[in-house]
Formats: C-alpha cells, sequence, structure tokens
C-alpha cells in the first residue's frame, strides 16, 4: 500500500477563515486537524480538531472550565455568536496552540514510511507531496493505523489469534 492509496483530498484553510468555517471542514468531511496555508494557497501547518473546538469556545470558558456547568442552553445563543469573528489566525499567534510542522511524504511511499514519519513527528496527519498551492493531499492517522490493521488481517493474524483480551 502506498500513500496515493490513503491520500484524501482536504481543503485547506487560510488565517481569515473563521471558526464557524473550520468547524464545518472538520464536522462534514469527519476530520481529525486542519491544513493551514499561507496567503499564496501553499501548505504550511496542521492545527488539531480540539484547537478548532478550543477556539469556538469563548475565553472565559476556557479560562474557567466550571463556568460550562453554570450556563444553560439558554445561554448558548451568547456563548456560540462570536464564531464568526474568531478565525484561525488566532489559532497560529497562540503560544499555547501547538502547531504542527507538515509532515511531507511522497506519492509512492509505503505504508511503513508513512508509518515511521508520522511517529517520528507524533502527527496525526501527513500531506502528500509535493506541495503546491489549493486542495491538500491528506493521509490521517486513523488511515494509516486501519491501513496496518488491514494488512495484519490479511496475514491471517486477529486479536483471538495473538491471545490478547479484548473488552
Amino acid at each position: 500500500m502506498r500513500a496515493h492509496d490513503l491520500q484524501v483530498a482536504t481543503p485547506t484553510v487560510q488565517r481569515g477563515t473563521t471558526a464557524r468555517e473550520a468547524a464545518r471542514l472538520i464536522a462534514d468531511g469527519i476530520r481529525i486537524g486542519l491544513v493551514i496555508a499561507d496567503e499564496a494557497g501553499v501548505p504550511e501547518a496542521t492545527v488539531s480538531a480540539t484547537d478548532v473546538l478550543r477556539l469556538m469556545l469563548p475565553g472565559y470558558v476556557l479560562d474557567d472550565f466550571s463556568l460550562a456547568h453554570v450556563l444553560g442552553e439558554t445561554d448558548s445563543e451568547e456563548v456560540w455568536e462570536h464564531l464568526e469573528q474568531r478565525t484561525i489566525g488566532e489559532l497560529v499567534d497562540d503560544d499555547d496552540v501547538p502547531l504542527h510542522d507538515l509532515v511531507v511524504v511522497n506519492a509512492d511511499d509505503t505504508l511503513l514510511e508513512i508509518a515511521a514519519a508520522m511517529a517520528e513527528a507524533k502527527s496525526q496527519l501527513a500531506l502528500v507531496g509535493p506541495v503546491g498551492p489549493g486542495e491538500a493531499a491528506l493521509i490521517s492517522l486513523p488511515a494509516v493505523v486501519s491501513a496496518i490493521l488491514r494488512a495484519d488481517e490479511a496475514r491471517g493474524v486477529t486479536s483471538a489469534d495473538d491471545g490478547a483480551a479484548v473488552s
């Protein structure tokens, strides 16, 4: 299995992308992260879906999580009204948000090469190169793990065969 077999076309976001737009990309595509592109559209970093979720929350809730218990559903309009004002640029500028350097793999890299590159970089996303403007071709960690398990199962190995207890 090669990188081109696992890649999925993924839209990129830019600094001006709103929290609502980023959240929609994550929700509609069931993505674990997004690729941030520069002004020319060239991918330059990735950000996790968890950090986009943090961007969606008001700062006062992040400062004091106990407020989430106090605010009810009737307050949700006020809580979510800022989604159009917050942008990916805020994540890029936030020192507490870990932006991940791009892990770039070649389209003909093997599953083992992809897994090793992602493990070494501790990245959940790999970009299939070459990197240029426009949509990015991504490989997610779940896709890599799934492919490894499929390859393992094709060898006839299952959790029952290796004595692992599944609960």
